[in-house]
């Protein structure tokens, strides 16, 4: 049996949107014919040195839509597959999927389709009236959910998540109508804020530590069984009560002992939003009122989750994070969040954020771009065929003209790869599959986990020792 690890494990932890990586020769939205062998050999190698740039233990992914690729970039980065779990549920070339990949093993696993039986939108919930429920019951892109032994003996719950984008849902022949384009922004925030509110839900029960029915060494490879076997089935709800006492409310509250200890949980995923926007917090909750009583600011610290970012430019003389640009605007869309038992502030934390890194040197601002900047270029590199950085792609990918997934009826696919004559002629290529790189940035944070016996009080010592004078100084979340 291999020895536990006695000191502070730095657990590295890492988010990639891999932006729409197949196989080759796979149709998949309106591309008939998918990728070329050439196309996906650059972008499985694209993606194998970004991974080994981040070099993390612990990776979640989005937008695979076949596990071999991806399986290929981990191995080609270095990662020893045979030691290395790869999970990758629902992968059958037809639709983005997320997944995860772990240095460590995997205890148990699995991927929820279904809202929590308790996620009921109801819009008269104020009123009087009949119930009218939202008709959402399920995530657009399934939550992966597993439990990663660390070599510290302990365990951490991850979550992988990919939430709707903003892109506003319009049919092709609305694209350019500016009243519809507005619905359907709106009801792209509607289906995002409630996949947030559903897996708030489900985040609230793993950090109390009454987690979702998971299976215990399941099996991605096949979907169908996959499906059958390993969603989260929604119960047809109850008629509810319209009004809650301030009793009831409380009994809620003095349901779960939040004297006891969180259970470690950590949020991988392309959100769609910034940190503090609406959805996110839904996600992560809000740090509760003062004026609140102890106990319901205390439960609410239990269940807290933060970002890894707000921790890095806190602790940062300068913000310059960004994970996405679009229309000129650098935006951090892609997220790691913690538990509370992770951030430094709690008094009884078991570990917390040390580092966050972007790696964001490929995304292009389409915006400062212009027709002729692959024109007067003193190295003459790989012609555009060969992939090499290629502005009009990236323009393309930027306006999201090659999406079909916005329309009904999406334009035939064009050519594989756009000649430079109908660029200079003033052409605009027709929808393409995206360059070999990510249209994100990817993410990389360094967690320190103490194993059991490293209390925070010999922590708080330590920081004592570093120039704080006493423990008083030391931040703590405003609970008491």
């Amino acid at each position: 049996m291999k020895p536990k690890q006695m000191t502070p494990l730095k657990l590295r932890v890492g988010q990639f949107n891999l932006c729409n990586l197949n196989k080759a020769h796979t149709p998949f939205y309106n591309f008939a014919h998918g990728y070329t062998d050439e196309q996906v050999h650059a972008k499985v190698e694209w993606t194998a040195n970004q991974l080994r740039r981040m070099n993390a233990s612990i990776v979640g992914f989005e937008e695979v839509f076949h596990e071999e690729p991806l399986h290929q970039a981990a191995e080609l980065a270095g990662y020893d597959m045979a030691k290395t779990t790869l999970l990758c549920p629902g992968t059958d070339g037809t639709q983005p999927c997320v997944g995860l990949l772990s240095v460590y093993p995997i205890v148990e696993w699995c991927s929820i389709t279904d809202f929590p039986s308790e996620c009921i939108f109801d819009l008269s919930a104020e009123q009087d009236d009949d119930q009218l429920e939202l008709p959402m019951k399920t995530f657009q892109k399934p939550v992966l959910r597993a439990v990663i032994q660390l070599p510290v003996d302990r365990t951490i719950t991850v979550f992988v998540a990919h939430m709707k984008s903003k892109r506003p849902l319009v049919r092709w022949r609305d694209r350019f109508d500016l009243k519809q384009t507005a619905i359907g922004g709106a009801l792209s925030l509607i289906i995002r804020a409630a996949e947030a509110a559903a897996l708030r839900c489900l985040l609230i029960d793993e950090t109390r530590g009454r987690p979702s029915p998971c299976v215990r060494g399941g099996n991605p490879q096949s979907r169908s069984k996959h499906r059958q076997t390993l969603e989260v089935k929604t119960a047809a709800p109850a008629r509810r009560s319209r009004s809650r006492s301030a009793s009831s409310a409380r009994s809620d509250i003095s349901g779960v002992d939040a004297d006891e200890a969180i259970r470690t949980t950590i949020l991988i995923g392309d959100l769609n939003d910034t940190a503090h926007s609406v959805s996110t917090e839904i996600m992560s909750g809000t740090h509760p009122w003062k004026k609140k009583s102890y106990d319901e600011r205390k439960m609410t610290y239990h269940s807290l989750l933060s970002s890894t970012n707000d921790v890095q430019i806190r602790a940062s003389d300068k913000d310059v994070t960004y994970t996405h640009i679009h229309n000129g605007r650098y935006d951090v869309l892609d997220h790691i969040l913690v538990s509370n038992d992770l951030v430094r502030a709690n008094p009884n934390h078991i570990g917390y954020v040390q580092y966050l890194q972007h790696f964001n040197d490929h995304l292009i601002d389409a915006t400062l771009m212009e027709d002729d900047d692959n024109d007067d270029l003193p190295l003459k590199l790989a012609p555009a065929d060969s992939y090499a950085p290629d502005i009009a792609l990236h323009a393309l990918h930027a306006l999201d003209l090659h999406d079909p997934a916005a329309s009904s009826s999406p334009p035939s696919s064009g050519p594989t790869t756009p000649s430079s004559s109908s660029r200079k002629a003033g052409h605009k290529p027709s929808p393409l599959p995206v360059p070999r790189e990510s249209d994100h940035g990817q993410v990389m944070a360094i967690l320190k986990i103490y194993p059991p016996g490293w209390n925070s009080e010999a922590e708080r010592q330590k920081m004592i020792q570093m120039g704080y004078q006493s423990p008083t100084e030391i931040e703590v979340p405003n609970i008491m």
